[in-house]
This record gives C-alpha cells, structure tokens and sequence, in this order.
C-alpha cells in the first residue's frame, strides 16, 4: 500500500495521465492493488486530466450522454471509456489506423449537396440535386452510417435545388423553392414519443396556406406507420421524419444562411442590410430581430463594414449567448443577452462599460494588424510541408484487413494507417517581428482593399470562435468575450495561420480541441493543446507566442485533388470521424485496384474509431 492516506494518494494520482498509471501499475504489487482497488476514482480523475469530461462529473453514464457519437455504447467502466477514447486520439495524432471511404448517392445521377450526421440514430442525412433530370427535383435522403444502405427519402418540387439543410436534437430544417420559407420535420420516433413534452405538428405555427402543401403531398412518403407496444419500433422508424411545422419570413427579403442549435434556429436574412432572426424551433416563435444594418450604423457606419457587397451575409452561427454572423466585409458577434431588436436594449462598442456583455462587437476591429490584408498576411503563422517523414509511403494491401461494418458489395472504405493517412505540416512563426513599428506605414493608395471573409464558427462551449478570409488566413479568436468586456483587443487573443490558399469552409468537432477546415490545397485538422493526451512529443508542437494555445496540424494525405476541393459544400467532424461532400472517384479508398470511378460528388468520411 502507499505510505500516504488514501485521499492524498488519490490526489496524487489525479495528475497523471493514462499512460503514467499503467506505468505505475507495473512497478509495484502494492500500487497495482491499490489502483484496483480505487480503479473508478482514478480512471475518473484521468479522464478529467485528459479533458474527456469536464471537471466535477461524476457518474459514469453522464461521461457517456456527453460524449456521444465516440463509440462509448458498450462501455461499462472508466478505465475503459479512458482506454477507448485513447485510441482514438492516438488514431487522430496519427499513431494507429483510420477507414476511410466514401456514401455514394443511391442515385448515380445524384451530386450531394448538403448533410448533416444524426449520431444517435447513426444517419446520415443528405440532400441531393439531380444532375440529369431536365426539371429536377429537391431530393433529401436518409441512410444508415454503418453500411450506406437507404433508410428514408423525400423528392418533392417545393424542396429547393441545392437546399441546405440543418439538424439538431432531432429536428430538420430546410428551405422552400417558392418563398423564404423553411420547413421543419421531426424525427418520427420522437414525435411518436412526443419527447420533451412537444407535440409535432406545432398547429400554433404552421400558416393555414401552407398546410395542404406538407401534409397533402410531402407527408405521403414519411407517413407514421400503426405502432403496436413492440420495443422494436424506434429501428422500424430508424431515420424517418414527420413534418413538424414552417418557418415563414414575411419580409422582403431573401434567406441567406441559417443555423440549428436546438432549440434555436437563427435565419440571417438579405434586404437592405442584414438582418437575423431568431426563432424557437419547438413552437416556431419568433424570440427575436436583429438588425445588423442598424448596429453596424451605430458602430461606426462604412468605416466598420462598407456598404453593398461587403455586407452581404454568407455564414450564420449561434449558441446559447452568442449570434455570429459571417459577411464578406468582416464578422459580426451579437450577444443574446437581451430580446429586443438591436438598436435598442443592446449596446456598442463606445457605450458599454468594462465587465459588460451587452454589446455587439465586429471583427477585424481598427486594428491595423488585423484589418489591413497584408499585416494580416506578414502577422501569420505560415503553414509548412515536412518532408521526409514518410507520407508518400504506400498504402498497406486492401486484401490485409476489410472493415468489419462494411457492406462488401458497396466497396467504398477500406482500413489506412493513419500515418499514411495523415501528413505531419509545421507552422512557422511570423517573419517580420516588428509589426507595431510597422503598423502606420502606408501599404494601399486610394481606398483600402478590404478582406473577403467566407465562414465563421463558434467552439462546441462557445468561448471561442474561428473565421476564415479569402487570403487563406484562419483567424482562432481565444475567449472572444473578453473583447466584449473591453479587457482584451481581438490581436490580443488571436491566433493567426496562413493556410497559403484560399479557404473554402471550416468546423469545430465535439469540443474546443480540434476543428478542421478545408482549402484548394487540402483538408487540414487543427489540434489545440494536443499535449494533453500525451500523443505528440513536444517537437511536434509549433512554437506560438505563450498568449496562445499550442497548436499541431496534419493535412488529410488522400483528399488532395484539386478540382474535387473546390467543389466542397459542406464538412462536418466529431470525436470520431470527419465527413465532406468529396468527388468518390478522387479518393483512393477503394479495395480493388481499379479504384472508385463514380464521377459524382458523395459524402466521403475518415473514421478514426478504428480498434475500439
């Protein structure tokens, strides 16, 4: 036994890693014992230090609902949860073996144009444009994530070609061919168990007009079968939806962009200026309007966003405090602290005090390192290649191993190390060192060429957010809030990555530790803090200045084809994997030798669940 009391003991072990008390396991039969014995406290403690749970949770089953989607169903201790997510980190640091494939559409003429990953029911939800049909139209297909097969469809004339769709806690929106109007459908299994309490379809927001055009000609193909009291139902409706309601904007205006964080549905909106508008997706109820025209008056006028183009909306994000709205002149963060339309309860930048929330801040801010391009661009991390670290080595022989979920007749994935799979890049620190010096000299005659930005993210807990500009910049804004407050200016708390080509979309994954985002050159995973699971060493850290976070950076090795890469729509990435819309003829994952030669644009993935 150890010679301390068990309490300090265990507080002891609460700094070390999951590898440090395997080692300590071996030293000794006195510390192997008493780790047996306290086995639930110590894995508990490890999975903190590693950042798996957050601090305080306490019951095994909490860990599980948080982590959803990371392979955790089977599991019935905290070692075990500590061992399986382990393995996947090490998979991602490109340490042990990834699958890579691809979910063609059901229809060869199909091209995929937005999705969304359900993880609970483990689908994939799609919508499709058909490239051969003279009057196509809007087509949204379900499927299941294990082996590709179709679950679910709806092809109707009143889905609009090219829709975007959005998911959350089992809610679907999508948008109208006919007016800005987006509908929302519900998963069947939770309409049927009215889960939370809400009754699907919401009468209260469903327009009288409309309802004959849900219920009449969509709602033929997702009709609730009779149900008898067999526990088999929730896979018999696994994947299907029931209209829940619509979402009209009775504007004149355009639908630009929108966001699900349940229960909130953000609509960014194009008419004069900007506006969004927040709804409550349960009930469809408006929570709120906001004027971004007015705030943007209010922060200064044209000397913040200039008129026309630069306003034009392209990105919308929102959480619990936070509304992001992405134009092409810059990035907007409105805080939801107050109901009323901006303009009125809600501040700016010149009139709030130190410590408050309450005010609409904009990024790049008049600073110069941020706001003019090429400071920006000198300021930056420059992204590197390393060479000689084997990434042209071949893959292993697709006879050695086959995936034990794949459905042999689709031979679309196959099993990669990931260190092939994955390339090793470097990030090398600023050149030019003296930039405040530098920072009133004059570097544009005539008006100032202002920076195109294309999406903007918030992080999984919402204290950070990443941006990205057609410069190729990544802009990571660490603790974004402390600029509201007035106690930080955003080059304070920014961390700036040339990406060296322009950049087309980006994502968080589950939590603030890993986001990738996709450019003409590749499709980069950015690591924050990876030291913290103990799979890099720390010369594969680059050097960042101490007010930002340690970074690591690998490019996915087979996703480098550049014409497959401009035609990106949409990326999504969790705990486990990575999924992008992705020409399947591109990727080299097949498991004959020919190749996959399906000359269409399919949801491809990188599963790095591999050996759990």
């Amino acid at each position: 036994m150890f010679p301390l009391p068990a309490e300090i003991s265990l507080h002891i072990l609460s700094y070390l890693p999951v590898s440090d008390i395997a080692a300590l396991c071996r030293t000794s039969k006195s510390f192997n014992d008493f780790i047996e014995v306290n086995e639930a406290t110590v894995y508990r403690q490890a999975a903190e230090w590693h950042r798996f749970v957050p601090p305080g949770l306490m019951q095994l089953e909490d860990a599980k609902a948080r982590l959803k989607g990371s392979c955790t169903g089977g599991i019935t201790s905290w070692k075990e949860l500590c061992r399986c997510l382990m393995i996947i980190e090490r998979n991602w640091a490109g340490h042990g073996t990834v699958v890579e494939g691809a979910y063609p559409p059901q229809n060869s003429s199909f091209n995929v144009h937005r999705f969304k990953i359900d993880h609970e029911q483990r689908t994939l939800i799609s919508t499709n444009v058909d490239v051969s049909h003279p009057e196509p139209e809007g087509h949204i297909e379900v499927k299941a994530l294990e082996d590709g097969r179709p679950l679910w469809y709806i092809s109707h004339w009143s889905i609009r070609l090219q829709a975007h769709c959005d998911f959350s806690d089992g809610f679907l929106v999508f948008d109208r061919s006919d007016r800005p109007m987006l509908e929302v459908w519900r998963r069947s299994v939770d309409a049927y168990e009215r889960r939370h309490g809400i009754i699907s379809p919401a009468g209260g927001s469903l327009p009288d007009l409309s309802l004959g055009l849900i219920f009449e000609d969509l709602a033929r193909s997702a009709h609730v079968p009779r149900l008898d009291a067999s526990p088999n139902y929730s896979e018999t409706l696994r994947g299907h939806f029931v209209p829940h309601g619509l979402i009209a904007i009775e504007e004149p205006v355009r639908i630009r962009a929108y966001r699900l964080v349940y229960p909130t549905l953000a609509v960014a909106c194009q008419g004069l200026n900007p506006i969004v508008f927040l709804y409550d997706i349960r009930t469809g109820r408006m929570i709120r309007r906001i004027d971004v025209g007015e705030g943007i008056y209010d922060l200064g006028g044209t000397g913040v966003i200039a008129e026309g183009h630069a306003r034009d909306v392209l990105y919308i994000d929102v959480n619990g405090d936070w509304v992001v709205l992405c134009m092409m002149g810059g990035m907007v963060l409105i805080p939801r602290d107050g109901e009323a339309e901006l303009g009125g309860d809600i501040g700016t930048a010149n009139d709030s005090a130190p410590g408050r929330l309450d005010r609409m801040i904009f990024f790049p801010s008049h600073d110069m390192e941020l706001e003019v391009p090429q400071f920006s661009r000198e300021g930056s991390m420059l992204l590197a290649r390393c060479y000689g670290d084997g990434a042209e080595a071949n893959l292993e022989s697709p006879s050695i191993h086959r995936h034990e979920l794949a459905d042999l007749r689709y031979k679309t994935r196959r099993r990669v190390k990931s260190k092939f799979a994955m390339e090793h890049m470097t990030l090398k620190p600023p050149r030019n060192k003296d930039m405040p010096e530098r920072s009133n000299a004059l570097v544009w005659v005539g008006a100032m060429r202002l920076q195109f930005f294309i999406a903007a993210h918030l992080s999984p807990s919402g204290r950070h957010v990443a941006v990205v500009n057609g410069d190729g910049l990544l802009f990571i804004v660490v603790d974004f809030a402390r600029v509201a407050r007035a106690e930080a200016a955003f080059s304070q708390v920014t961390l700036k990555i040339n990406l060296g080509e322009i950049a087309s979309n980006l994502t968080w994954g589950d939590d603030d530790k890993r986001l990738a985002v996709v450019t003409r050159g590749g499709i980069y995973i950015i690591d924050i803090d990876p030291f913290k699971h103990g799979v890099y060493s720390e010369s594969d850290l680059s050097s960042l200045p101490s007010r930002t976070p340690q970074v690591m950076v690998n490019r996915l090795s087979h996703f480098s084809d550049a014409g497959a890469l401009d035609h990106v729509s949409c990326l999504q990435m969790s705990r486990t994997g990575l999924w992008v819309t992705y020409d399947a003829g591109a990727l080299k994952t097949s498991l004959d030798d020919e190749g996959i030669r399906e000359p269409m644009r399919s949801v491809c993935f990188v599963d790095f669940s591999d050996g759990v």
